[in-house]
């Protein structure tokens, strides 16, 4: 059995944020974290860790599964080393 194994897709926080009717700048206010950081969280210029992923999260009432993509990653065929002789 190959293990189960995932990449980390696009931060979906501005769809959320928009579904549930709150900013940016309420989900910096109440995480502590900058509208800057939040910004580019959302717009996915950068990651966030795995901490900061969860207090966002769980500001937005939401779980780091619906905040993020996860995408499974594709399992790749065993090497198998060739004899010489």
């Amino acid at each position: 059995m190959q293990p189960v194994q995932y990449d980390l897709g696009r931060c979906r926080g501005k769809e959320l944020a928009a579904s549930l009717g709150i900013s940016q700048q309420e989900i910096a206010e109440g995480t502590g974290f900058s509208k800057q950081e939040i910004s580019m969280w959302f717009n996915n210029e950068r990651d966030m860790t795995l901490p900061k992923a969860f207090t966002v999260a769980k500001f937005m009432k939401t779980s780091i599964e619906q905040l993020y993509e996860f995408i499974p990653r594709k399992p790749q065929a065993k090497r198998t080393r060739q004899r010489k002789g």
